[in-house]
């Protein structure tokens, strides 16, 4: 290997490390095993709505996204799709590959373009053994992905579809929302929405949520810069919150 190519391998690990060091998963891991990990890990490009594993197919590596988003979809009766979970940079996903079938239950496509991370199974349970610290790690996100479907189910019982909306549009602002340096009270979607993402992210059919998007529009809840959605969460949780 020349000078160049090695300089270039170690570049390319320093930001593989870097991304790595902004999820939980590495919490508590030292500066040694940080960057053994970073070696175990491969990267890939990802291009919009691109699948990156499907439901079914086998659950061999865990994955963390380094840049883009990523959604996570099931497919219910009548092949209607529902999103689970949009997933940011710092975030983990294909937990499955630790069940005893390994098979993936969802699917996951990228959002947008996507810098994806992917450890196998073997190099992740090697890990494990020498850091037990990785594996707590692993369960304390999972257990946050649960309360998150959780409340999910809680909204789809119990909320009417204009609470849902609002609801997960408020959760959507907390997780890639920006303030405006302009507007205190709002903040600016970092993520590309449409109202058929955002009905398979509430259980619910475009025309009922444009018909709903549109009154929330009309009375200033939400708002468009550009192709992104500006959001009035604090009126928008209200909402969320008042009677059906």
């Amino acid at each position: 290997m020349t000078s160049g190519s090695k300089a270039q391998r170690q570049l390319a690990n320093a930001d593989k490390l870097w991304h790595l060091q902004q999820t939980a998963l590495v919490s508590g891991l030292s500066w040694g095993d940080q960057q053994v990990l970073t070696g175990y890990c491969s990267d890939r490009i990802f291009r919009k709505e691109e699948v990156i594993f499907d439901a079914g197919s086998p659950a061999d590596h865990l994955y963390i996204v380094s840049r883009g988003y990523v959604r996570l979809c099931v497919t219910g009766p009548g092949r209607q799709e529902k999103t689970t979970a949009i997933l940011r940079s710092g975030d983990v996903f294909g937990e499955s590959f630790l069940a005893s079938r390994r098979a993936h239950r969802t699917r996951a496509m990228a959002h947008e373009e996507s810098w994806i991370l992917a450890l196998s199974r073997d190099h992740f349970l090697r890990m494990a053994k020498q850091c037990p610290v990785l594996l707590l790690n692993l369960i304390r996100i999972l257990n946050r992905r649960l309360q998150e479907a959780q409340r999910d189910i809680e909204a789809l019982s119990c909320m009417s579809a204009r609470q849902r909306i609002a609801d997960t549009l408020v959760r959507l602002g907390r997780k890639h929302g920006k303030p405006l340096i302009s507007d205190q009270q709002r903040v600016k979607l970092t993520i590309p929405l449409s109202h058929q993402q955002l009905a398979h992210l509430t259980g619910g059919n475009r025309p009922h949520v444009s018909t709903i998007m549109s009154s929330f529009r009309r009375e200033g809840l939400v708002g468009y810069q550009g192709r992104r959605l500006l959001l009035d969460t604090g009126r928008l949780a209200r909402q969320a919150r008042a009677a059906g």
